[in-house]
C-alpha cells in the first residue's frame, strides 16, 4: 500500500511542495495534477488528497471561503491512506492544514515522519519559472 514514487512523480511532488510551502496553493494544486492524472490506486489518492488540501487553502485565503468543502473531501481521501505515504506525514499535514485554515499567515509544510523541518527534497531542481515565482521575480 505504501509503494515508492517513481522519479517523475517524486519531482512533481517536490515542485508542488515548494509551491505549497511558499503559499502558492493553486500553483501547487496544478503541479500535483501532473502526477495525479496518470496515477492509479494509492498513489492517485495521495496526490488527490494533496490537491484537495491545497485547494482548501487557496479558497480560504484567496477567496475568503469559510466552507472548507475541499478540506472535508481531502479528509475522506486521507482516511483511505496510511498515516505516512511517500515520505510525507499525512496525519501531521492534515492537522497543520486544518490549523492554517483558521490562522492567517500559517503555511503548512510536507513533513517526513518524525521530522522537525520541511525540505527533504531540496536536491531536486525546480524549473526556472517556479524558481522565479518563489523568489518573487
Amino acid at each position: 500500500m505504501n509503494e515508492p514514487l517513481g522519479p517523475e512523480a517524486t519531482q512533481v511532488l517536490r515542485r508542488g511542495q515548494a509551491l505549497f510551502e511558499a503559499g502558492h496553493w493553486w500553483e501547487a494544486h496544478e503541479a500535483w495534477e501532473a502526477a495525479w492524472l496518470p496515477a492509479t490506486g494509492t498513489q492517485k489518492s495521495f496526490f488527490q488528497a494533496l490537491i484537495l488540501l491545497a485547494a482548501a487553502l487557496h479558497k480560504r485565503w484567496r477567496h475568503g471561503s469559510l466552507a472548507h468543502r475541499n478540506f472535508y473531501k481531502a479528509e475522506r481521501v486521507l482516511a483511505t491512506l496510511p498515516d505516512e505515504y511517500a515520505g510525507v506525514d499525512l496525519r501531521r499535514l492534515r492537522q497543520d492544514v486544518w490549523q492554517a485554515l483558521s490562522t492567517p499567515g500559517k503555511r503548512p509544510v510536507l513533513w517526513a515522519p518524525g521530522e522537525n523541518s520541511g525540505g527533504r527534497f531540496d536536491n531536486l531542481p525546480l524549473s526556472s519559472r517556479e524558481s522565479r515565482r518563489l523568489s518573487g521575480r
